[in-house]
């Protein structure tokens, strides 16, 4: 009975091991694949931004802001996916511009 206790004791650790072992690779290919989502993310708001600066000067005024959303169906799709509209910008804007610069 011992014998058996021990061996059972046994199997249930190699199983138990063997569990977390998935359960560890599972997770870092989800954190690989979360990595992966955010550096797409990235390039394609690099890309957004650099096209709402109309004028290619590195400011981004409230006038580019809202020609963009009119005319960029890619940034009027993201602001729409932030539960953002047209009326919002001139608050993103507002909280955005530190300098309060414009």
């Amino acid at each position: 009975v011992t014998v058996q206790l021990g061996i059972t004791n046994l199997i249930l650790a190699v199983i138990v091991d063997a569990a977390a072992q998935v359960r560890e690779e599972d997770f870092q290919e989800k954190a690989s694949e979360m990595h992966k989502h955010q550096q797409e993310a990235r390039t394609i708001l690099r890309r957004v931004v650099k096209s709402i600066d109309g004028d290619d000067n590195g400011d981004i005024t409230f006038e580019e802001l809202l020609t963009s959303f009119d005319d960029n169906n890619e940034f009027r799709s993201i602001m729409k996916l932030l539960g953002l509209e047209r009326d919002d910008l001139k608050r993103m804007m507002s909280l955005m511009d530190a300098d309060k610069s414009g």
